[in-house]
């Protein structure tokens, strides 16, 4: 039996080290009809059943009106998926979304391949109900939101990477956004302590902005002189980030230890290396079923399309390999 080769490339998207909301926001009192609710208590210790403790997660969260809206879009994501929301869940020594795209093809025929997207959310084991749900809110926004893409197909532009990231429907701002909104909505009394909220908050309307939101987060400080040059490497004009500054950076990417702008660009290159290994490895089955033919034979269609792969291979891969 031929067996299909299976290559996978796993993308992270992690949450910010804090917490904010975009939009009016209400306080509500949470009513979760269970005696061992605190916000302040760890939500899963081991040997507890995490499905169950998953689904108090979610409850909770459905207690927010914008918690409840993004579960039930989530949701629906997921039923495409053969999945309920509690399906999307883990337990993880940190909190993100793990998305892996599955690429397969067989040995014999390698111009042809399957794609496959496989989604799971990792939320914290160590922390509290009130970090775990906000973190929920994060992931849950990049899993509903996020534009997908495939690293392997097209133009994978490392500045629309940044944006996409950074910026884009789903991204950093947006998921932020939506943490703090919830944290608004089921627990007002800990807003004051959260001056990062505050940052992001318009002092006349009192709304959260998503534009202020953008600014603080293309704010890359020390990064500044090393992120210009990156730009010129990647041939990215500085025009395409109107936000970004050299300003003390505040949020900080969990995954990378480093201004999102900047971690974003180094997650490209980090894919792209993963990429171009595979593309490789791709090639050397092309290459290795055209066999030989002689010289004055005319051009197999099977030759074409491995000059034309090895041609795009070479112009996509040569600052990852």
């Amino acid at each position: 039996m031929k067996k299909a080769i299976v290559v996978t490339l796993f993308l992270i998207y992690t949450l910010p080290a804090t917490a904010g909301g975009f939009g009016k926001f209400k306080q509500r009192v949470i009513d979760i009809d269970s005696t061992d609710f605190v916000p302040s208590k760890r939500w899963y210790r081991p040997g507890q059943n995490s499905r169950s403790k998953i689904k108090k997660v979610v409850e909770i969260l459905s207690e927010s009106r914008t918690g409840k809206k993004l579960l039930s879009k989530a949701a629906r994501k997921a039923v495409k998926e053969n999945k309920s929301i509690e399906d999307l869940f883990e337990i993880g020594e940190g909190s993100l979304l793990d998305t892996t795209l599955v690429r397969r093809f067989s040995p014999n025929d390698p111009e042809s391949i399957q794609y496959e997207t496989r989604s799971t959310i990792f939320i914290n084991k160590t922390h509290s109900y009130y970090n775990a749900v906000l973190d929920m809110a994060h992931e849950l926004t990049h899993y509903t939101f996020r534009k997908a893409f495939n690293p392997y197909i097209g133009d994978f532009d490392p500045g629309e990477f940044v944006r996409s990231t950074v910026e884009g429907r789903g991204g950093e701002v947006e998921a932020y956004l939506v943490e703090c909104k919830v944290m608004y909505e089921l627990f007002p009394t800990r807003a004051s302590k959260n001056s990062n909220c505050g940052m992001v908050k318009n002092p006349e309307t009192g709304k959260l902005s998503k534009k202020l939101a953008t600014e603080q987060f293309y704010r890359i400080g020390r990064h500044n002189r090393s992120y210009q040059k990156a730009l010129v490497d990647y041939n990215i004009s500085s025009a395409e980030f109107p936000y970004l500054s050299p300003g003390e950076a505040t949020f900080i990417s969990s995954a990378w230890g480093l201004p999102y702008p900047v971690a974003a660009l180094k997650e490209y290159k980090t894919i792209m290396g993963k990429v171009c290994q595979n593309d490789q490895k791709r090639l050397v089955l092309m290459r290795k079923n055209l066999g030989r033919l002689p010289a004055s034979s005319a051009a197999s269609p099977r030759q074409r399309q491995y000059k034309s792969f090895y041609s795009s291979y070479r112009n996509r891969c040569t600052k990852f390999m």
